[in-house]
């Protein structure tokens, strides 16, 4: 079964232009861990003062590259699903910090395809 991965992120930053620069920094931390198939950055539309940054990954082990992702992006995670169908929920008021300073919210999920 092929899987795939999504990464929601959303940051609290001024405007569209600091969005982007905040989505360059977080493939920076994610590219040399998975191939991004896209990137898509827009204002969230619950929270005015947050955007968010959506990365799909094309990877060839989805576990590893799960777990890996994880182990980069925050030490403490709510973890959820099972063994194909999980997901993670980082909250910087819940969770600790981020290398992403500017980020609140990380959702990494593995779906199948």
């Amino acid at each position: 079964m092929k899987l795939y991965l999504t990464l929601q992120a959303y940051v609290e930053v001024a405007d569209l232009t600091e969005a982007l620069e905040e989505a360059k920094a977080l493939v920076a931390l994610v590219e040399p861990l998975a191939a991004i198939a896209d990137c898509h950055v827009s204002r969230y539309w619950k929270i005015p003062e947050q955007h968010g940054v959506w990365l799909k990954f094309s990877v060839e082990d989805a576990h590893a590259t799960y777990r890996t992702i994880l182990a980069v992006l925050a030490a403490d995670w709510d973890l959820h699903g099972g063994v194909d169908d999980k997901w993670a929920v980082w909250n910087a008021h819940l969770n600790g910090p981020s290398p992403l300073k500017s980020a609140r919210w990380l959702h990494l999920e593995m779906l199948p395809e």
